[in-house]
């Protein structure tokens, strides 16, 4: 048998005779340092243990000699066994005939199969054996031997020496070689054994001590076995006294509490601490626990640096409803309701044109749900190849296609897990990517291209478009399925021409956002703006011209007061508005007609064009514009 590593093993031997002590230190093996001395006296023998013990992997003994030496050590002790064999062989070594009474004096644990020996050597008396415990009972063994008619011995050194005392004939009995040599085998599975245990040992406290959760291991009733630094730290104890105590008592809770048997958070010693707890079993047999403890604070830390990293990834949500800045009573009241259906999990469809600020009440919602502290992701489904996306939204597995990663990818949904995730223009979302879009919200779970395995996902779907949706079903662009899935709840945020009032307020956050200084001036050239200008591209097409203006306004020829305001904003977008309108074909042409007069009258007298304006534009007396403004005003009444 090799030993471990290669190591040498230094064996300890306390011999009962001088013939095993030589035998011994004249092996010649490479494994093994032997120091081997015949000793009988226990006092002697404590000293050996003594000076030997620091540097002695294993000792061997035969006899009681072996329970003395565990009693004062604990290192390992090999028993140096004595078999029939041997007995046999020291009884075939004299001459016996018909008056000899032998007596087997031995340890209480040596077992000989007497009667076959008597058979062996045709005794015609039986062989006596008599059984001590302890060396000192020697002397007491060998008396009864005599009185019982014994007149040969056979037993180990402290038996020759006493038998002289008494006038008997001994004869040794001592080990075989093979028997010797069986405990050198077996010392060095010991050393084996012990010395895998003490590493597997040494590299389980080392990653206990390692890890920065408290950890501590208790058996089926709740005493500890292991506690690692963290948890003492912790817990403010000594991990050397505390074991083998309840846990109970060192967490000052009762006994029969939950605290233990559920996750949460606990107070220990005024200390808010995280806890954990999972059972260990064998063959569905509860044999402990393991309970993992963290500073609340420390989690805490460990939710920003992750909260953080999403932040470098940008996957984070940088705006809440404070952003949204409004005075107007429809506004305020959509930012009402978009607060309500934050709190819920449900899909929400956001309406509105290009650049009212969808994405912000999207990133608001986010920041306002239970979701905040996870990922934000954002996707813009119109900018992304069609055959890009479905690798973009869902991940890809090693070498799904030509051109993937080695490593695959992680997709969108998979990064926005327990967080929300914002499908901006969902109008554009392919037919073929719609159903498994469907499949996400109704399954909860994706599966990457290039895969078979399913992965379970907890997101939170936003969407936006600026497409009526409802006339993309009736198109067959859009799933109906799916339109009533996303719209469990929706919001339609207005353009910035239906809340007029809001265009100061809006050009002052964005003043303050570029750093201009001189606000108040461009704030006044945006209100003298032409009231009847659309605002097609919305915020984002106001912040373009404050852009310009106050860079304008910087230079010294610029003059406020003879702004040319259509040639001004014509450079940022068109200046005269095209309108659509809806109209009801089923009604006869007189009636259709008259719609058409109503609808482009109200919208704009909506866009605040001047009755001069208005007249001039559609060529109508001011009479008739009177009644039909005054028609507009009475059908509005009555709605």
């Amino acid at each position: 048998m090799e030993v471990l590593n290669n190591e040498k093993i230094n064996i300890s031997i306390v011999s009962p005779y001088s013939e095993m002590a030589d035998y011994f230190n004249n092996l010649k093996d490479k494994r093994i340092n032997i120091n081997a001395k015949t000793i009988n006296d226990k006092q002697e023998i404590k000293e050996f243990i003594k000076e030997n013990e620091a540097t002695t992997d294993v000792f061997l003994s035969g006899g009681s000699s072996v329970s003395f030496i565990r009693e004062n050590t604990n290192i390992p002790v090999v028993d140096i066994k004595i078999t029939n064999f041997d007995l046999i062989k020291a009884i075939n070594d004299i001459e016996i005939n018909d008056n000899t009474q032998i007596v087997c004096l031995s340890y209480y644990k040596d077992v000989f199969d007497l009667e076959e020996i008597k058979s062996i050597f045709k005794l015609k008396k039986n062989i006596l054996q008599i059984k001590y415990i302890i060396p000192e009972d020697i002397k007491d063994s060998l008396k009864k031997a005599k009185e019982l008619g014994g007149n040969l011995v056979v037993g180990g050194g402290c038996t020759e020496i006493y038998s002289k005392n008494l006038s008997l004939k001994s004869i040794l009995l001592k080990s075989s070689d093979e028997a010797m040599n069986k405990a050198i085998e077996d010392a060095i599975n010991i050393f084996n054994v012990r010395k895998k245990e003490i590493e597997k040992n040494v590299k389980l406290n080392t990653i206990l001590n390692f890890i920065k959760q408290g950890i501590i291991v208790t058996d089926i009733n709740n005493k500890i076995n292991i506690c690692n630094t963290e948890a003492a730290k912790i817990l403010n104890v000594n991990k050397e006294e505390i074991l083998d105590e309840n846990i109970t008592n060192i967490l000052g809770i009762s006994e029969n509490s939950t605290e233990l048997s559920s996750d949460g958070i606990i107070n220990i010693n005024g200390k808010m601490v995280a806890t954990s707890t999972i059972e260990i079993k064998i063959n569905d047999t509860l044999i402990g626990r393991v309970n993992s403890f963290d500073k609340a604070s420390t989690i805490q830390k460990l939710e920003r640096k992750i909260r953080n990293n999403n932040h470098k990834k940008g996957l984070v949500a940088k705006y809440n409803f404070d952003n949204i800045i409004t005075k107007d009573k429809n506004m305020e009241k959509i930012k009402k309701m978009a607060m309500k259906y934050a709190k819920t999990n449900a899909t929400i469809l956001i309406y509105g044109e290009s650049g009212t600020g969808k994405e912000l009440f999207a990133q608001s919602i986010h920041n306002q749900s239970d979701r905040h502290d996870w990922p934000f992701v954002a996707v813009n489904c119109g900018a992304i190849n069609e055959n890009l996306l479905e690798s973009e939204l869902f991940g890809y597995d090693k070498g799904a296609f030509t051109g993937a990663k080695k490593e695959g990818k992680v997709g969108l949904f998979e990064l926005a897990h327990r967080g929300t995730i914002f499908l901006d223009e969902i109008g554009e979302l392919p037919l073929s990517l719609q159903a498994s879009l469907l499949r996400v919200i109704q399954e909860k779970e994706i599966m990457r291209v290039g895969s078979n395995e399913i992965t379970p996902i907890d997101i939170r779907i936003v969407c936006a478009t600026n497409k009526d949706l409802r006339q993309e079903v009736l198109k067959g662009r859009f799933r109906e399925d799916l339109y009533y899935r996303l719209n469990v709840f929706n919001i339609s945020v207005p353009a910035l021409r239906d809340r007029r009032a809001d265009i100061p307020l809006i050009s002052k956050e964005l003043l303050n956002r570029f750093g201009v200084f001189n606000k108040e001036e461009v704030i006044e050239i945006i209100k003298k703006c032409p009231s009847n200008y659309a605002w097609r591209g919305n915020i984002r097409e106001l912040e373009n011209v404050i852009r310009r203006l106050s860079l304008m306004v910087e230079f010294s020829d610029f003059d406020m007061d003879n702004i040319d305001y259509k040639s001004f904003i014509d450079g940022m977008g068109n200046y005269e508005k095209e309108y659509s309108l809806k109209i009801n074909m089923n009604n006869s042409l007189k009636e259709i007609i008259k719609e058409v007069e109503f609808k482009i009258i109200n919208k704009l007298l909506e866009d605040g064009y001047k009755m001069e304006d208005i007249l001039d534009k559609l060529e109508i007396s001011r009479a008739s514009y009177m009644r039909k403004k005054s028609q507009i005003r009475y059908q509005k009444s009555h709605n």
